[in-house]
């Protein structure tokens, strides 16, 4: 340990065969040991590399020896972690000059059974950039620890760090003693361990997994644990988190591509686009070559808005990436956003076309929710056209690949949802171009059974209210009611869905006034009904709310029938619903 500032520092590590050689010699000479400056130099050699060619444990050795002790047994004792060398050599060191982060660094080396690098002891250590790096100054100086240099598979050179033979057992025994200390680092080790399972088997299921970083090296590894906890946090809501623990894993592995790519991807969903973009900027200009960065930051500019740059990262990834299933999907995206069905189609079908080796189990999932919801898209606009028939089969088409996705996965969110959303298209279809017999089973569809998210009532609230109304303009009231109280209990309390299930409990169960039809204009598709209740007041009647429907024929010849009917206002008046005929 050094004097301050007047000093000249040496650091006097594990030596070189010779120079431990030399070492004893001079020591032995100076202390007056002649028999040890007359042994051959493997002889020395071999007591040295007992001695770990440490300098100060081989002054300490011939000094006892001088003092009269034995060689030999000086040597075993050298495996003591509580004996007088390991005393000698650590003990004032450790716990007086050493700082507590670079006792807890030390910890950390013991700990392990294999050299740590710089990324592994800032996870496991807890200390900061700062704080490690000054206490592997300090460890260094003292020649507490030794470097290593080691090529890495991309023939970067990485440094390890490691303890003196002499130093570990001295350690292990200081660890045992704090049994907090050492439960913190193992369990920071196993939680690296758990994190690269986790990835792994993100990266089978899905090649685009923002939990499969493909780490390599050590630091990449930590830091990919600290990104996996970023994304857990950012999953629960906790923004602040998420950063914190992308920041540590920058400080870990600062030139590891993914980590800014995943942390691009929080700041794009929380809205900060000009700090995603700045993210993205970094880990494209660290790797440029990796198709997952340009594929990521696709999909991050679609989030925007941002179509057409949106579509040049995708082409960037598919021209590094050929054939991608996931990038052609992700182009498809883009094409059925910006409207263009067709287009979009054709790329959808080229991702599911993609050999078998690059597909995924994920992968088929995502493509077949994409291809449906394209062709739902497709349909509306069709029928806003009036090509009723070719609607009918582009929204029938959605229904067969949502099905299929769900029928894949139960759990996957986004393939329900486009199921129920299909369903529900597809039975208004139907029941505005066939009947309610037709529609009903995909009105069961889109029903969510005890439903919890607010996105899940509302398309349950829709789908129970216009199977209700369509079960009983044809006379199915025990049915239409048992939908209504379905929808009841799910819809959303907005004012609006408030008055149309008032509306229809009005149709359904309260009392109904009765009247005459008491004239209907030639040719005319309405008419007029005098209430009984009032007698002289008339209120409108259209045949489509006739129970079933009737002509405009049949409607001409319905003057003075008896009626039933509800009343719903509307901005042309009192308009009669739900009509019905009674018995004379």
């Amino acid at each position: 340990m050094g004097l301050g500032e007047v000093e000249r520092r040496y650091a006097l590590k594990e030596l070189s065969k010779a120079d431990a050689i030399a070492l004893v010699r001079t020591v032995a000479r100076e202390k007056g040991v002649e028999a040890l400056v007359r042994l051959p130099d493997d002889t020395l050699y071999n007591y040295a590399q007992k001695m770990s060619s440490y300098p100060l444990a081989i002054k300490w050795v011939v000094g006892q020896v001088a003092l009269g002790k034995d060689l030999d047994r000086l040597i075993e004792s050298l495996v003591s972690t509580s004996g007088d060398i390991a005393r000698f050599c650590f003990e004032h060191i450790y716990d007086n000059l050493l700082s507590e982060n670079a006792r807890m660094v030390l910890c950390c080396l013991a700990a392990s059974d294999t050299p740590l690098t710089r990324g592994v002891l800032t996870h496991v250590s807890g200390l900061q950039a700062e704080q490690l790096d000054k206490a592997l100054r300090d460890l260094t100086l003292a020649s507490l620890i030794i470097q290593g240099h080691e090529e890495s598979a991309d023939h970067t050179i990485v440094t390890k760090y490691s303890l003196l033979p002499l130093t570990l057992g001295y350690l292990r025994t200081k660890i045992q003693s704090q049994p907090e200390t050492l439960r913190t680092i193992k369990a920071r080790m196993e939680l690296v361990s758990s994190r690269m399972e986790e990835a792994t088997r993100a990266g089978k299921q899905y090649r685009y997994a923002l939990q499969d970083l493909g780490a390599t090296t050590d630091e990449e590894r930590i830091a990919a644990s600290w990104a996996l906890t970023a994304y857990q946090r950012s999953q629960i809501g906790d923004y602040n988190g998420a950063v914190e623990a992308f920041k540590r894993a920058v400080e870990i592995a600062p030139n590891f591509s993914r980590i800014y790519r995943n942390w691009a991807t929080v700041e794009s969903v929380e809205g900060h686009h000009d700090s995603a973009t700045e993210l993205m900027e970094k880990a494209t200009s660290l790797t440029p070559d990796d198709p997952t960065l340009w594929f990521v930051w696709g999909n991050i500019e679609k989030r925007r808005g941002w179509l057409e740059r949106s579509r040049r990262y995708f082409q960037r990834a598919l021209t590094l990436s050929p054939n991608d299933g996931a990038v052609l999907g992700g182009l498809g995206e883009v094409e059925k956003r910006s409207g263009n069905y067709q287009e979009a189609d054709q790329y959808f079908q080229q991702a599911l076309s993609v050999p078998l080796e690059l597909r995924s189990y994920k992968h088929e999932v995502i493509t077949h929710t994409a291809i449906a919801d394209n062709l739902r898209r497709w349909s509306q606009e069709l029928w806003k056209d009036k090509q009723v028939d070719a609607a009918l089969y582009k929204a029938k088409d959605a229904y067969d690949h949502a099905t299929y996705a769900v029928q894949m996965t139960g759990s996957d969110t986004r393939a329900r949802d486009t199921l129920q959303e299909t369903a529900f298209q597809l039975a208004m279809m139907l029941l505005e171009t066939e009947d309610v017999e037709s529609a009903l089973p995909f009105f069961q569809e889109a029903i969510v059974t005890n439903p919890r998210r607010a996105k899940d009532k509302k398309k349950t609230a829709h789908a129970c209210y216009h199977a209700s109304r369509g079960l009983m303009r044809a006379g199915r009231l025990n049915e239409a009611k048992h939908y209504y109280q379905i929808g009841e209990r799910a819809r959303p309390r907005t004012e609006e869905e408030r008055q149309r299930f008032e509306a229809l409990r009005a149709e359904l169960f309260d009392h109904r006034p009765t009247g005459r039809i008491s004239y209907v204009p030639r040719n005319a598709a309405y008419g007029f009904i005098e209430r009984d209740d009032a007698p002289g007041q008339t209120v409108f009647a259209h045949k489509a709310h006739f129970v079933p429907p009737v002509s405009s024929m049949g409607l001409a010849n319905m003057i003075g029938v008896r009626v039933s009917f509800t009343i719903e206002q509307t901005k042309d008046g009192p308009q009669a619903r739900n009509i019905k005929l009674l018995e004379s």
